[in-house]
This record gives structure tokens, sequence and C-alpha cells, in this order.
């Protein structure tokens, strides 16, 4: 055995054993801050590998209302605009009410890679020489300091190699023991890969907790000046990993999941997470060549397999050396014959009764058009047959009139429903108009009563009875608009024929003042929604202020 397996087989044997799922054990480099609900799985030479437990809602194996979530930032760069997607779980929860992935606790660290792949693997692997060559004079206390660092500066293919060879370990015929605290669904264990973006994501903004009490859409899952807490990014790191767990863990006991290395995800980056050009691969988090300004739960950053390097004129495979990795535990879909047989029976009620409500029926998808677009295409096979066969034109032309009949309703079905939105979308939009105006008149109330309060006592209980009500109308109206950029964003999904149809029918209808300015900044942000496919969060409000404010109807 070389010294240098010697010594790390040394430094791994000297650590703690895994612990149980649930146990706080003591604290090793593999895991320096242990917690209740930690699950622990072994690596090779007595290392660990931990991961924290996230509860994603609703029951259903299919989607469940409450598992739609808002990501992405309105404000944010340009990859970053909001979307709604579903958030799903790889393991039923003990009681069936939920599902739960499990996400690393920490970056993956070198010595985790070492111990897996071995010194040697990481030699050839590491970009970084120099720290390479640093790491051989140390030992002790110094050598496990330096190991415990993300896992960075090494290719996408490192990546990947290093966790198949952690599940080829883990699921060894001979160590049953190995997979002991791995979760199952069905009696099958999960396995280790990388998480989606929206898994990563929704994690970073705190999960079910932060969905219940609504924070789940801030920027960041803490204050931005308790930032420094729990992140190492450029204004506090300059450019220099650290140890994993220096900084405080979040409300899901993960730590370093903003700052530090930024994480590689198992999604290729596209501009938007559901379409665009598909290019390398996407990485969540920042880093700690992140400013502070820049650090979000929707920052998404390309990292190249390749890149073209313009001395060389070469494409070569890419190392960064702020870009790490952290696992996750997840489960195959189709299990076993008869859970296919499951998931295609419920499959028909999904279908008939939520999946229209889901991201994926909203657009093409949806049962509507798929049906119009069914028909039209049947319509030309009858058409074609008719030309092709005169013993049959007349029984088809029968057919032919049943379809049209067909798409005539479902074009009536969709013009209701667009015009229905639409309609909705105008309410809003005027008692939000309405709200700003109150707003406007209260807040000019009070600093009437502010100048009166100066002078007299008497006045202090009508100074805080207009300052609550100003509070509890803004609270609303804040509501109002948010709900109102959702509405926007619900019409852009609907044919634009059908909504300029809506808007005719409400201008031929006698509306108020209020009601008229409001559908005049519908149909302008509707426009700007079409044009961007993206809201940038209170960026219609000065229209509401500015057209509203002084409009007492």
């Amino acid at each position: 055995m070389s010294d240098w397996r010697r010594l790390l087989s040394l430094f791994l044997l000297s650590l703690y054993a895994c612990g149980a799922a649930g146990t706080p054990s003591p604290a090793t480099p593999y895991n320096p801050k242990p917690a209740d609900g930690d699950l622990v799985l072994p690596m090779p030479g007595g290392a660990e590998m931990v991961f924290r437990r996230v509860v994603v809602p609703g029951e259903g194996f299919w989607g469940d209302g409450d598992r739609l979530i808002q990501i992405g930032d309105g404000e944010g760069g340009i990859f970053e605009g909001l979307q709604r997607v579903q958030v799903s779980g790889s393991f039923p929860t003990e009681n069936g009410k939920n599902w739960v992935y499990y996400l690393g606790k920490y970056e993956v660290t070198l010595a985790q890679f070492v111990a897996v792949m071995g010194m040697d693997a990481l030699r050839q692997a590491s970009g970084d020489k120099s720290f390479m060559e640093k790491l051989q004079t140390l030992q002790g206390a110094r050598l496990q300091k330096a190991l415990s660092n993300p896992l960075v500066f090494v290719r996408w293919r490192d990546v990947q190699e290093f966790v198949r060879q952690y599940n080829l370990w883990l699921f060894d015929p001979a160590h049953a023991e190995r997979r002991r605290n791995l979760p199952s669904i069905n009696g099958v264990p999960g396995f280790l890969r990388l998480p989606t973006e929206i898994e990563w994501e929704y994690a970073a903004r705190g999960g079910i907790e932060a969905l219940r009490d609504d924070s789940f859409r801030d920027k960041l899952p803490f204050a931005d000046t308790q930032l420094v807490k729990y992140a190492w990014f450029l204004d506090n790191a300059k450019h220099r990993v650290r140890p994993i767990g220096l900084r405080n863990a979040d409300r899901l006991g993960l730590h370093d999941l903003l700052g530090n290395a930024q994480e590689l995800t198992s999604d290729l980056f596209r501009p938007e997470i559901w379409q665009g050009k598909p290019g390398g691969r996407c990485a969540r988090g920042g880093s700690v060549a992140t400013p502070l300004a820049e650090m979000r739960s929707s920052l998404r950053e390309e990292v190249e397999d390749y890149r073209w390097v313009e001395d060389d004129k070469q494409m070569r495979e890419w190392r960064s050396y702020n870009t790490g990795v952290r696992l996750t535990i997840g489960s195959n879909v189709v299990l076993s014959p008869a859970n296919r047989r499951g998931l295609e029976a419920s499959y028909q009620n999904y279908r008939r009764d939520l999946r229209n409500a889901m991201p994926v029926g909203i657009t093409l998808e949806n049962q509507v058009s798929q049906a119009q677009i069914g028909l039209r295409d049947v319509g030309s096979e009858l058409t074609k047959l008719a030309a092709e066969n005169e013993s049959v034109q007349r029984q088809l032309v029968g057919v032919q009139k049943e379809l049209d009949k067909a798409r005539e309703r479902l074009e009536w079905a969709q013009q209701t429903a667009a015009r229905a939105a639409v309609e909705d979308t105008l309410r809003r939009a005027t008692d939000l108009a309405r709200d700003v105006f109150k707003l406007e008149s209260l807040s000019s109330q009070r600093e009437k009563v502010l100048l009166l309060a100066r002078k007299s006592t008497r006045y202090q209980d009508l100074k805080i009875t207009l300052e609550t009500e100003i509070e509890h109308r803004r609270s609303y109206a804040d509501k109002l608009y948010n709900d109102y950029e959702k509405d926007i964003q619900r019409l852009g999904e609907y044919s634009d024929a059908y909504v300029r149809r809506a808007f005719d029918v409400l201008r031929q209808r006698e509306l108020t003042p209020r009601a008229s300015l409001a559908l005049e900044l519908m149909e302008k942000h509707l426009a700007m929604y079409r044009e961007q496919r993206r809201v940038k969060g209170g960026q219609w409000w000065p229209d509401f202020e500015q057209r509203f404010k002084a409009l007492s109807d």
C-alpha cells in the first residue's frame, strides 16, 4: 500500500462510523453539525454521507394542487423567469399523506470522493494542481480540514463515475447492511443521483414550511442581512471555498445550499427550465464568486462539459474552481409490473380531475386543445377519403358534419373559458384600482391628522386608527396585485384570438371609468407578458398608482 493510501486509511478509520436516521451522532468531518432527523449512509473506510428529508405536499402520485409552486425571480437574470411547476417526491411518507425526497445535508467533499474513488483518482481528476501538491504535505488535522472542502475542480464525468461507484458499493450483494438506512418504496430501496433543478430550488426556498408561512417566494429563505451567517459568497469568501458546515443550517437542516460551491444538478442548462436550447450543465446556489447583490434562491448558471479555449484553438473538458455537487436519494417511477398497472389505473382519475390544472395541462397538452387538434386532423383524413372513394362519400359527409359540430362546441367552450378569465381579471383589476385610490385618500387624511396631533393629543386615537386601516388596506392591495399578476400569466396561456374577442365584448358594455381604465391596463400588461413570458414582481404597480390614485368614481 502506498504512503498516500495508508495515511488516508488511518484517517478514515479514525472517524466515527455511520449513525441511524433520526438520532444525532457525534460530530465527524462528514457531519460536523449532527442534528435530529439526519439520515446517514455508510461509505468505504468508515466515511459517511448525510441527508435531510424534504417533504412535498399532497398524497397523489400523479399530482396534487398543493404541489404547484412558483419558482424563478421576475427581477432576477434573464434565465430566471417566473414559472409555475409541480414539485414531486420520491418516497411516500409513513402515513401516506405526503411524499419526500432526501437531499444531501452538505456538499460532497474531497474526503468522500477519495473514500470511494481513492486518492490517485482525485489527483488525476483534479484541475487544481497546486492544491494537490499542497495536500501531499499535510497530515493530521490539517489534512482532515483540507479534505473537508467541497469537491470542486473536477469534470462532469468524474462526478458521474463517483456517483456510480458509490451506488455499486452500497448495493454490493455481499453487504446488505450498507443499505439498511436507505429509504424504500414498495420494498425497493432508493439510489443516489444528482437533484433536479426543481428539487434543488424547492429545498432552497424552505420547502413545505415556507409554503405554509407564505415565505416561499421570497428572494432568500432568510433576511438579506443574515446571509453572512448562512453562506460563503464573494464578499466574505473572496473566491476561496471553505470546509463544509461552517455556516448555519437553513430551516431544513441543510448547510451551504446557498454559496460556497455552486451545485450541479441533473439537468441540462436551458434558457428556461422547461424549454429553450439545451446547453451545458445547470448549477444552482451561487458560490464564493457570487456578489452579495446576486445571491438568491433562483440563481442559475451554465457550467460547460466542454469549453472552447481560444488560445489553444481546442475544445477541452472543463473544470470549475467554484462548482461542486450535492447528492439526493431518488427512486424509479416503475418499480414492478404490478406497480405499473396501478399507475395506469390511477392515471385515468388524474387525467379527468386534475391534469388540466397542472402546468403540463395548460398549453397544447390541454384536453380541449388536444380534442381540437385531433378533430382537425380527422377532418383532413375524411376529406381525403371522400375524394378517393366515391362510394362512401355520402356517409363521410354525414360524419364530417358531426365533426364540424364538435369543433364548434369546443370552439365555444374555449371562447367561454377565455371570456370568463378576462372578466375575472377585470374584476380583480378594478378592485385593485379602487384600493389604490383608497390608500391615497387614507394617506392624505393621515398627513392632516399628523399635523393636528402635533398640536393636540386628542388626535392620537384617530392617528392610530388611520394607520391601522392603511396597513390593512395595503396588505389587501398587495394580495390583489399578486393575484392580478397570476391572472395575467393565466390569460397568456389562452389563444390570443379568444382573449382579444373577450376584450372586444367587454368594451361594448357600459363600464365605469375605473373599469375602462383597468381594461386598458390589462391589455397593456398582457401584451408585455406575451412578449417577455415573465413577470417582474411589482413592475405594474406604478401603472395602477399613476392611473387611479386620483380617480374617485
